[in-house]
């Protein structure tokens, strides 16, 4: 199957954008143009690095600049590769960063997988079926424990656990 938009009698295939024209009840003022994008010399890209990311990875998330310690976070959702029906297996995982260029995964124990005793996955499948678009919002003024705000779509009837 083809994901194609149609812009202005052109018709892009392949591409999933965030606004799709029938999305738009009223065109009055509004334009559509693409902007290519141009490689940063630093090459800022997450690839890939464990199981649980190498389908794909670092999508429908948050990254942001935290304000509170000035690192950059992100919240992303993953899939491995080897799973031919991938929606059935997203996961919620986080990074972090120093410059927004070199990425860490911190090892936390929430999640465990086989031979990894600790992940950066933040949410997975049996903890209440797919993960998806993790948005999150950081409070820096409020109490330590209700700073940072998250609203992550969950599946939980494709967990196959009985009365999910």
């Amino acid at each position: 199957m083809s994901i194609f938009q149609t812009v202005h009698g052109i018709q892009r295939l392949n591409c999933l954008s965030f606004i799709l024209d029938e999305d738009i009840a009223e065109r009055g003022a509004i334009g559509w143009r693409l902007e290519k994008g141009q490689l940063d010399p630093a090459n800022p890209l997450i690839e890939p690095m464990y199981p649980w990311d190498a389908g794909s990875g670092f999508c429908h998330g948050s990254f942001l600049i935290d304000p509170i310690d000035g690192l950059w976070k992100g919240w992303y959702i993953a899939t491995p590769a080897d799973q031919a029906d991938f929606e059935n297996h997203l996961v919620l995982t986080y990074v972090e960063s120093e410059d927004g260029v070199h990425w860490t995964r911190p090892e936390l124990d929430l999640c465990p997988r086989p031979g990894f005793p600790k992940t950066n996955i933040l949410l997975d499948f049996d903890s209440g079926g797919s993960s998806m678009y993790a948005s999150v919002i950081i409070h820096p003024d409020a109490e330590p424990q209700r700073r940072y705000e998250m609203f992550c779509l969950r599946g939980p009837e494709r967990s196959g656990k009985p009365g999910s």
